[in-house]
């Protein structure tokens, strides 16, 4: 009986930029010095000034969207969690991608308030405008 030769399944492309082209990102780095300065001293200078707007690089794996949620298999992402964890950029770069690929085309942000959407969701530092100006894309 002969075995069977070991393959490694081709990764499914989802149309998404910050999940189709992960190759390397910041937790990755965190833990090596050597490989920090290697990774940053290679960038070219317009790189560089990229760098702090790709949310591939700097998401971590638990802020990406579940597949379920890109392919529309299911239609609600909830994100409970606590202070600092990153909902708001999480959040205001998934609807980025989201729209970007046509994937989705009416969404919604939900709160306790209509002033809770507005201040937090929209009003806040990382408002979900500022992360589009930040977007060449649109």
């Amino acid at each position: 009986m002969r075995a069977e030769p070991v393959t490694t399944p081709t990764p499914v492309k989802t149309g998404w930029k910050c999940i189709d082209d992960r190759t390397l990102t910041a937790d990755m780095l965190r833990r090596d010095k050597e490989a920090q300065e290697a990774f940053i001293n290679a960038l070219t200078s317009a790189e560089l000034d990229a760098l702090p707007f790709d949310w591939g690089f700097w998401a971590r794996d638990d802020q990406l969207p579940p597949r379920d949620w890109i392919t529309g298999k299911k239609y609600i992402w909830r994100l409970r969690c606590g202070r600092g964890w990153g909902k708001t950029r999480t959040a205001g770069q998934a609807i980025i991608e989201a729209v970007r690929t046509g994937k989705y085309k009416h969404l919604s942000l939900c709160g306790a308030t209509a002033e809770e959407v507005r201040d937090i969701m929209i009003g806040h530092p990382k408002k979900l405008g500022q992360l589009f100006e930040m977007t060449d894309e649109f």
